[in-house]
């Protein structure tokens, strides 16, 4: 009775786990090659197969404000954007990590810093990882250590997608310029800006990322690549109301100086003043983009 059982549950369960796994697999595919700023940041991983002089790392604030095709024309280089949108250090260090396992060292890295770089993201952005999930077990892995993936969403075909209806077709509908890792947004300055938020504008300094990124400087050094920080513009209103920015500037200056890495400081330029730049205190629009990385 039991053999019988087990046979009966096999012949149950096979044919819905293939319909899964061919689900999954079409799902995944689609949302992989979609023309979004969801797919589009790790699509290039996997698919392009040039070797890179530049490596520009960071949050948001690297992939929306450094424009590689600028970069490439006046320092006659091969540079990409592997800035990743609402993530900090250790989400940014998996992704360079991951990036240096499918294509050979740069030669140099362009770090952007900011108040909010030694944070320790964890669920952020979680699902941008699903589409990998069955082509790349490494990559998986090495996020689940931060975003904690279930059993279920791991090991059960299609089961990660239940519950993201909605992020799947703005996924598929969405369409962004997309350039060697760089998306420029053409947006005009959201006038909600004129509020402040001192606690969004306080110095993320966990002592576990800092070590982190010591020991990721340290590496890079031992492999003769350079590094090179920088402060990208934000707008002006951020330094006056910011509760932390000499503790940003002490954090980071002690940093470089351990390691003798030079700063280009550009958060207290002209244009940090100039709200059509903008479209958030944050972030420089294309037109500011373009103009910074100029």
């Amino acid at each position: 009775i039991m053999k019988k059982y087990l046979l009966y549950t096999m012949l149950f369960i096979i044919p819905i786990w293939i319909v899964l796994l061919g689900a999954d697999d079409s799902l995944s595919h689609r949302i992989r090659c979609a023309n979004s700023s969801f797919s589009q940041p790790l699509y290039d991983m996997y698919n392009v197969t040039d070797s890179f002089d530049i490596l520009i790392c960071g949050n948001s604030r690297a992939s929306v404000q450094y424009n590689p095709f600028i970069l490439d024309s006046i320092l006659e280089c091969n540079s990409y954007n592997l800035g990743y949108d609402g993530c900090a250090v250790n989400i940014q260090l998996v992704k360079y990590e991951q990036w240096c396992k499918h294509h050979s060292n740069p030669k140099y890295i362009i770090y952007n810093i900011d108040l909010w770089t030694m944070n320790e993201t964890r669920g952020n952005n979680r699902e941008q990882i699903f589409p990998y999930f069955t082509i790349d077990r490494k990559l998986m892995r090495s996020m689940d250590i931060y975003h904690d993936y279930t059993i279920a969403e791991k090991f059960i075909p299609f089961s990660r997608y239940i519950g993201h209806k909605n992020m799947i077709e703005g996924v598929l509908v969405d369409s962004i310029s997309f350039y060697k890792g760089y998306y420029g947004f053409d947006w005009e300055w959201q006038q909600t800006n004129v509020r402040h938020n001192q606690d969004l504008y306080k110095c993320a300094c966990d002592s576990n990322m800092i070590e982190l990124f010591c020991d990721f400087i340290e590496k890079q050094q031992v492999k003769n690549i350079e590094i090179l920080f920088v402060y990208a513009p934000m707008f002006h209103t951020i330094l006056k109301n910011s509760p932390d920015i000499q503790k940003m500037y002490d954090m980071y200056g002690n940093i470089a100086n351990q390691y003798n890495i030079s700063i280009l400081a550009y958060n207290t330029e002209i244009m940090c003043q100039d709200s059509t730049l903008f479209y958030n205190k944050m972030h420089l629009n294309q037109t500011g983009s373009e103009l910074f990385t100029t």
